[in-house]
């Protein structure tokens, strides 16, 4: 079982894209020293469009790739995959990549045992059908063949109505309609922290303590573990980028 650390920091949602690149500082900030911790989990959706077998995708990501493999030598880092993320291994040598059936991943945490995971495995039946066909390893590299004999058609459509999407509006309704779900199929577990929602809330289902993270990309917001004798906390901070 893998163990989280005390002062782990927990992303979510950061949606990276070339014009999007705060999450370049943040790295920064990390391999600096100005912000310091032992232990970094992505928790998905950290970039708009990344999948290792779309050419277009993994070419317009270079750099921060580059930069996560180097960090990944000195701290270490898990990356749960999203919806816009997935099919990372072969691009992520030196960092433990979470595929969506991995996903709630149970950790140890000072004897507490917390599920991590990006948010989307529990969606509906027909979600989850389509994403498993879309992650396939066929699908991937047709659309890729398309989009390279079409000057990037595909991906750069993508990224086009990507780019208008709201990530930052708020429905917390819709993860009031989750609760007894959740509560129900994570019976082993007392902490539930995804992102996907970008709701950044806290709510008590039954026994379970769920965290459903703000998106980096909608208020640089970033979170702490902490370990206090009563339970688990995440403390959340606002990321400054510099001028």
């Amino acid at each position: 079982m893998i163990t989280l650390h005390e002062g782990a920091i927990l992303i979510a949602d950061v949606h990276f894209a070339p014009y999007r690149r705060a999450f370049l500082d943040f790295v920064s900030a990390l391999e600096k020293g100005d912000i310091q911790t032992t232990q970094l989990i992505l928790m998905g959706d950290i970039f708009d469009v990344l999948v290792a077998q779309l050419t277009r995708s993994v070419e317009q990501h270079r750099e921060p790739i580059a930069r996560l493999n180097r960090l990944a030598q000195s701290i270490e880092i898990l990356y749960f995959e999203g919806n816009h993320d997935f099919r990372l291994a072969t691009l992520f040598p030196s960092i433990r990549v979470l595929p969506l059936q991995a996903q709630p991943l149970i950790v140890n945490a000072k004897g507490y045992k917390i599920a991590l995971a990006h948010g989307d495995w529990s969606e509906p039946l027909g979600y989850q059908l389509f994403t498993r066909i879309l992650r396939s390893w066929i699908v991937v590299k047709a659309l890729n063949f398309y989009d390279k004999h079409t000057q990037n058609r595909f991906v750069r459509n993508l990224e086009a109505k990507l780019s208008s999407k709201n990530l930052c509006k708020k429905n917390q309704n819709l993860i009031a309609k989750k609760s007894k779900q959740l509560a129900s199929v994570l019976k082993e577990a007392e902490y539930l922290f995804e992102g996907h929602y970008h709701q950044g809330i806290a709510l008590k289902m039954g026994k379970l303590n769920y965290h459903n993270l703000d998106a980096f990309a909608c208020n640089k917001s970033y979170f702490v573990v902490q370990f206090l004798p009563n339970g688990v906390v995440l403390n959340r901070h606002l990321f400054k980028e510099k001028n």
